[in-house]
């Protein structure tokens, strides 16, 4: 379905084997690729399992995450590639930052490519949304008048009517085990195509 990196438009200083483990997939061999790829793009963040690099793909800035381990790392890797390539109802429902392409070079996938989606300034979600990421996760996971209008006391602007909160109880009910608590920090989401939207699908 996939071409694997080596065929991937990567900047063409590139050395694009550094990312194929020939089988021998090891937290070492990781390292050495993740050195080689911040000395050649910048780092945009890590969490605990994945980080994150900026790279310019069709004259638009994209991002290739790469797994931090062989265990956390690609179990996380292998989340996100699930949810964004073989998930419909996540990758039609505009919720996610789009993926683009991931590793089938290596038996366990080290890589991801998705689009660029921008991180969101501080209080931004908020000002888009009408509520704070951690009282949006508590309606949708409880999408009651009462959960509403504890929300609306504190929050003029928020309305449970809008496309956001709207997609994600249709996700939800679409794919019920779907984790919702890490998206109750403004840092798993950003901004992309005039809407904000999940950045990060391996956390489902």
């Amino acid at each position: 379905m996939s071409q694997h990196l080596l065929e991937l438009p990567l900047p063409k200083s590139w050395g694009v084997r550094m990312f194929n483990m020939r089988g021998q997939a090891n937290d070492g061999n990781i390292r050495r690729a993740i050195v080689y790829a911040r000395s050649k793009t910048p780092e945009l963040g890590r969490g605990m399992a994945r980080v994150a690099f900026k790279v310019r793909y069709n004259n638009r800035s994209t991002v290739i995450k790469i797994a931090l381990s062989t265990t956390f790392g690609m179990r996380q890797m292998k989340t996100e590639i699930r949810a964004l390539f073989d998930t419909p109802a996540v990758a039609q429902s505009n919720l996610f930052v789009p993926g683009i392409d991931y590793d089938t070079t290596n038996p366990e996938p080290l890589w991801i490519h998705v689009e660029y989606a921008r991180p969101l300034a501080p209080g931004e979600f908020y000002r888009q949304v009408g509520c704070r990421p951690d009282q949006f996760v508590a309606y949708v996971s409880n999408p009651t008048a009462d959960e509403a209008k504890r929300i609306e006391q504190n929050n003029t602007q928020f309305d449970p009517r809008q496309p956001l909160v709207q997609g994600m109880l249709r996700l939800k009910s679409e794919v019920p085990q779907l984790n919702l608590m890490d998206l109750d920090t403004d840092v798993n989401w950003g901004w992309y195509q005039n809407r904000v939207v999940i950045i990060d699908a391996g956390i489902l």
